[in-house]
């Protein structure tokens, strides 16, 4: 609920920062594997790269039209790549741990973009 994250900052950034921090760390411990799956509304596709497995850029997997069939999709490819091209999938993650994704990050956009529109 976007409007309900925009109105609660403090548990929005609990629920959708610590909390995943904390299901990852405890995948990692299990050897668990985890499908975070989010919306342009935190992470737009301008500032993050989706996966190309042909020229090894990106640093996620995305997918534009909102329904179960394309996400499936999605988690499809994702988990090939994971399962059929480890080193790519390493490669993908050094991307994604070198870009700064925080709510610094996001709130600079976000006034970017409201200073634009004055």
């Amino acid at each position: 609920d976007v409007e309900y994250c925009e109105n609660n900052v403090d548990m929005a950034y609990k629920v959708n920062a610590i909390g995943v921090r904390n299901i990852a760390l405890a995948a990692e411990e299990t050897h668990a594997k985890v499908i975070h799956i989010s919306t342009d509304d935190v992470f737009d596709l301008e500032s993050h790269v989706p996966y190309n497995e042909f020229d090894q850029t990106g640093t996620g997997f995305s997918f534009t039209n909102y329904n179960a069939h394309e996400m499936m999709d999605t988690i499809d490819y994702a988990l090939r790549t994971f399962y059929e091209t480890p080193e790519a999938w390493s490669a993908l993650v050094q991307r994604a741990m070198k870009e700064k994704l925080d709510w610094d990050t996001s709130a600079d956009q976000y006034i970017k973009l409201f200073n634009s529109l004055l």
